[in-house]
């Protein structure tokens, strides 16, 4: 008797299960399934760009999302068409005719949309995250401090790297305890002294520099050198990264800073040392909101 309610169970699951793959197919059309592919693939692009334009920092480029929403979600809805169509000839092979599922077809649709959508959105949050205003590393040597330095500003800082290097806006040198410093920044930025690779940090997880500054100081008062490097992020990121080296190259702070447009305009290099030569001098930055840095 067990396994005669066994089988009759299994029967009853086998029998729902054809079912709904009937009532599944028969919804799938050509209409339906257009309408379902081509809105899978154009929504989530679209409304995770809106999504990055209310709570994130867009590129320049993101505008380009739209058109290629409208071409990818006709190659969706092309595609859709086509299952469609093959929906239909199982549907008519079988037996199963009938009306669509309007409820299973409004289900798909809100499946295919929605979760595509939240993935998307997600990956914004994510990459904000990892662009957020804060000190990533740093260490005991460096006392940070807000506000403008007390003491008199000395030099402002050389322009080292541009993205772009144009004739009219020349890269300048830059001497670091006697050594010519050069830099370069991809994926990972990367300063040499006299072709000699001294300090490598990964930057591929933030937006693309555009431009490099550099400034030495003593910061304490001695005749070793720290050099202080200024990544002016992608323009409409409103973000820069800052990168302090002590006099043996080893990474002493890494801070990634906010433009602060809200009170006036940050000066266009924003960093530049403070103090006498014969004295500890200081590191200022100013991108909207001074910061000073100091050796304890």
């Amino acid at each position: 008797m067990t396994a005669i309610r066994d089988s009759n169970l299994d029967n009853t699951q086998t029998v729902a299960a054809v079912r709904f793959l009937g009532r599944l197919l028969r919804s799938i059309t050509p209409i339906t399934g257009a309408l379902i592919c081509g809105s899978a693939v154009a929504v989530p692009m679209v409304g995770t760009l809106v999504y990055d334009v209310k709570f994130g920092h867009p590129t320049s480029t993101s505008g380009l999302v739209i058109p290629f929403a409208f071409i990818f979600g006709a190659c969706g809805a092309a595609v859709g068409a086509f299952l469609g169509l093959v929906a239909r000839e199982v549907v008519d092979r079988k037996g199963w005719a009938g009306p669509p599922d309007r409820r299973l077809v409004a289900i798909i649709m809100l499946l295919a949309i929605g979760i595509p959508t939240a993935v998307g959105a997600q990956s914004v949050r994510r990459r904000e995250a990892a662009h957020a205003p804060r000190v990533v590393q740093t260490t005991a040597e460096l006392e940070r401090g807000d506000g403008v330095s007390d003491l008199v500003p000395r030099q402002s800082a050389t322009f080292l790297w541009d993205s772009w290097p144009r004739p009219d806006r020349p890269v300048q040198p830059l001497q670091w305890n006697g050594r010519l410093v050069t830099v370069t920044a991809a994926d990972r930025l990367r300063v040499h002294t006299d072709g000699r690779l001294v300090a490598e940090i990964d930057i591929g997880r933030y937006p693309y520099a555009n431009a490099i500054y550099g400034v030495t100081a003593r910061l304490r008062g001695e005749s070793a050198e720290w050099l202080a490097l200024l990544l002016q992020l992608r323009w409409n990121s409103e973000r820069d990264l800052l990168v302090i080296l002590d006099p043996q190259g080893s990474i002493v702070h890494e801070e990634v800073l906010e433009r602060n447009y809200r009170t006036r305009l940050p000066p266009r290099v924003g960093l530049e040392t403070a103090g006498s030569p014969d004295a500890p001098q200081e590191f200022v930055v100013d991108r909207g909101d001074p910061i000073r840095f100091r050796s304890k």
